[in-house]
């Protein structure tokens, strides 16, 4: 989950939530795009991705140390969530 900035420093107003999802490759990704949440697949080489495992968050009840051994595993989302719009 980001705070403040999201994705690419994109700015998130308070009302909003933006982070990342890891899933298997070739899954699809668990938040589906609509009018409400923009859902982008990263390249592999995405740096945003190394940044996020070195944070060592959770998501998707997937530890980022595991991610982290198996990056080239997962395909990875950018999910920026609004309620207005």
């Amino acid at each position: 989950m980001y705070r403040m900035t999201g994705y690419g420093g994109r700015k998130i107003i308070s009302r909003d939530r933006a982070w990342l999802e890891f899933v298997l490759k070739g899954e699809e990704p668990e938040t589906k795009q609509d009018d409400f949440r923009e859902v982008t697949k990263l390249d592999d080489n995405d740096p945003e991705i190394q940044r996020a495992l070195d944070k060592n968050m959770m998501q998707k009840n997937i530890t980022f140390a595991k991610a982290r051994d198996n990056v080239d595993q997962y395909d990875v989302y950018s999910v920026y969530a609004t309620t207005a719009g």
